[in-house]
């Protein structure tokens, strides 16, 4: 049996050329053979035909093997058996070695002390997670909530049931982290149904997941709040730029209504007129001389009202005394000389007075002059204003053009700057799941790389294993007005080939809430790496700002995309109803008024949304609203309305403001003719005393005259008499 071969054939070296060319050809030595009775004994027992099959033919497994093998075996008297005095070439013997060697280790046999190493070991296994599965995975399942949310997660009970292939979770409540004595939401119950021959190869495989009973906005007992965590170098960034894209936004919608409403203000009207006005500048000077000429003259009216008092008092027992009830003759001499005294006194003192009078007439007539040029300075200065006033036909909104999506921009990047960590997280989960499917892409293709061409025999194929490391299949979850589903959660979606997708839908009380999309960890795929479409009406809105603040009801749609690098797009429509708008009181008065009309003429409102997260951490959101175009119609009607107020009102403070720039000559104006107005009254005074004496003086002069006839007549009387006594 044994194969010859020829003995002078050429060796080659390795590098393919011939070692020793032109030599003559050296022949082959024989092949050493070996025999039959050196091998195994496996291969020297002899075999009936059925057990030949059980015991060697059927364990081996390649084809050429078994008939390479069935080759040596010969037929003796009912058995068969390799003859022992066979002789077989060394390299067929080494093969049978092997084949034997192969069949040999099939053989079963059990070694006690690993088996019992290995029984204790499982035991232990089993009885450690048996006491401690539930705790274990109540556990963690409350740090992961926790992680999640950022506040206290509560579970009343964890039911493990591995040989039941079933996990039950009752009681759980999620506090709300900004409401910590609230809860997000309460679930009766929830049950995993899972593989269990998956999970003993290590793998989880959560066939079907129900959650019942579930409760939103429910009152909690004790505070769901927990301590807070530091946040990461990313999201302080992210907040840092929301921040301040959001504060930058609303100095330029502060900035914007003071410039719209700078046109409105009266005072700022006035302010462009006042540098034009010349009766300011003209009372200035008109007061300092006018100023001057008062002090000038201030006493001079004191002294002679003095003097004239005086003179008053001296002469108040000529004045006062009625003259023509006196007969004294001597008496009324004497009282005809005071008088024609205090005559010539008065006369002096009248003269002084009207010297003096006659002075500040003199300067009066300057001051005059001054009040008049300051009179027409006023007028031509109220001219100009009511010129001024005049062009004011409408005012320029130019800058309210985008007044409200300018605001509602703000708001918005204050918005996202609070939420932005709950987006990041679910980005995070995707990204695992996606790396974790990468990871095993890259494995398989490494492991194929390495694969070799085996050897010819029979070829076996097994089921193709569609069950990753983790794995949710289905889960459902439903209560009152709520239910939803996810299905195909796993840690390698190449190896499922589906992405996972999950839609819901909510009602509570108003309300109505509605997501669905897809997460998709795929390598090949040319999906993003998540999809989400939301739409939600019924939802009450609240903001208060210091340039708007409003309340009412909204209904949004919105689609939003992640890919990879953590990059975030969001587009969608919102649309207020119910609106109640407002704003923080400003200066002046009336402009607020206009622009609180203005925005409580709004009751509806549409935002087109559009913003983007980038993967470097910074933040774009654009808005626009037709409640802009809104606002401006409104604002532009209530300026026309107000405009013949606006005018009257700004020629009411120009007026109150000539009056006060102007309002210190005129008083200065004022007291020199107060001045002028003593003296003339101390003039008239005096001409009055003149008057009186000279009245007393002719009074006087008449009585004395009067007793003076009386006499004469008593004389002639007396006379006649003493004649007619003579006679008779």
């Amino acid at each position: 049996m044994a194969e010859k071969k020829d003995p002078k054939k050429n060796i080659t070296e390795k590098d393919g050329k011939k070692k020793a060319a032109g030599k003559a050809p050296v022949q082959k030595k024989t092949a050493k053979a070996l025999s039959a009775k050196k091998l195994p004994a496996l291969l020297k027992k002899a075999y009936t035909q059925k057990k030949i099959e059980k015991k060697l033919f059927d364990k081996v497994y390649i084809d050429d093997d078994k008939k390479f093998l069935a080759s040596f075996f010969k037929d003796q008297k009912g058995s068969v058996r390799i003859p022992p005095e066979t002789l077989i070439p060394a390299a067929d013997f080494k093969r049978l070695k092997l084949i034997a060697k192969e069949v040999k280790k099939q053989k079963s046999g059990i070694n006690p002390v690993p088996f019992a190493a290995i029984v204790i070991m499982c035991a232990a296994i089993c009885l450690t997670v048996t006491i401690f599965k539930n705790i274990i995975v109540k556990r963690a399942i409350t740090a992961g909530m926790q992680q999640v949310f950022g506040a206290k997660t509560d579970i009343q009970n964890v039911d493990v049931r591995i040989f039941q292939s079933s996990l039950t979770v009752t009681g759980l409540a999620q506090a709300n982290k900004n409401e910590p004595m609230k809860n997000i939401f309460e679930v009766g119950s929830i049950k995993v149904d899972f593989n269990l021959t998956q999970l003993l190869r290590g793998k989880f495989d959560a066939e079907d997941i129900s959650a019942m009973d579930i409760l939103f906005g429910t009152d909690r007992k004790t505070s769901g709040e927990l301590p807070l965590k530091t946040a990461t170098a990313k999201e302080k960034k992210v907040s840092k730029q929301s921040g301040e894209k959001s504060a930058a936004k609303m100095e330029a919608v502060k900035e914007s209504i003071k410039s719209i409403f700078a046109d409105y203000n009266p005072k700022a009207i006035i302010a462009g007129l006042e540098n034009n006005l010349k009766s300011p500048a003209l009372a200035e000077s008109i007061k300092t001389e006018t100023e001057a000429l008062t002090v000038k003259w201030k006493d001079k009216p004191e002294q002679i009202r003095s003097d004239v008092e005086k003179l008053k008092a001296d002469v108040q027992t000529i004045t006062g005394t009625d003259w023509s009830k006196i007969s004294n003759a001597a008496e009324l001499a004497a009282a005809l000389k005071n008088t024609q005294s205090a005559i010539e006194n008065a006369k002096r003192l009248k003269q002084t007075t009207q010297e003096a009078a006659a002075d500040i007439k003199a300067d009066s007539n300057t001051v005059r002059r001054l009040a008049s040029s300051l009179q027409d300075a006023i007028k031509n200065d109220r001219a100009l204003i009511q010129k001024e006033v005049d062009k004011i036909t409408s005012f320029s909104l130019d800058k309210a053009k985008s007044l409200m999506s300018d605001s509602m921009t703000a708001i918005a990047y204050d918005i996202f700057g609070k939420y932005y960590t709950y987006v990041q997280k679910g980005i995070d989960v995707a990204l695992r799941l996606k790396s974790q499917s990468k990871a095993s892409a890259a494995g398989k293709a490494k492991k194929a790389v390495k694969t070799k061409k085996r050897m010819p025999g029979t070829d076996i194929y097994y089921k193709k294993d569609t069950v990753p490391k983790f794995l949710i299949e289905k889960a459902a979850a439903s209560g009152k007005n709520f239910k939803a589903q996810v299905k195909e959660i796993s840690s390698d979606p190449d190896l499922r080939g589906t992405p996972a997708v999950f839609d819901g839908t909510l009602s509570l009380a108003k309300q109505t809430h509605k997501l669905s999309g897809a997460v998709d960890g795929r390598t090949q795929t040319k999906e993003p790496l998540i999809k989400a479409d939301y739409s939600g009406s019924g939802y009450p809105v609240a903001v208060n700002t210091d340039v708007i603040s409003f309340s009412g009801t909204s209904q949004i749609n919105i689609k939003t995309t992640a890919d990879d690098d953590g990059s975030v797009f969001a587009e969608g429509v919102i649309d207020l109803a119910n609106l109640s708008l407002g704003s923080q009181p400003f200066e002046p008065e009336s402009a607020y008024n206009i622009y609180k009309k203005a925005l409580a003429s709004i009751k509806t409102l549409k935002i087109n949304l559009k913003a983007e997260y980038f993967a470097d951490g910074d933040v774009n959101i654009n808005l626009a609203t037709d409640a802009d175009k809104k606002l401006l119609n409104a604002m532009q009607e209530l300026f026309s309305s107000e405009l013949s107020s606006i005018k009257s009102q700004v020629q009411k403070e120009m007026t109150n403001l000539l009056a006060e720039k102007t309002g210190g000559a005129t008083g200065a104006l004022n007291k020199y003719f107060e001045i002028e107005s003593l003296m003339n009254g101390q003039e008239s005074a005096m001409n009055a005393i003149n008057q009186q004496l000279s009245k007393k003086q002719d009074e006087i002069s008449a009585q004395i005259k009067k007793q003076a006839g009386d006499a004469t007549k008593e004389k002639a009387k007396e006379a006649a008499g003493n004649v007619l006594k003579k006679l008779f």
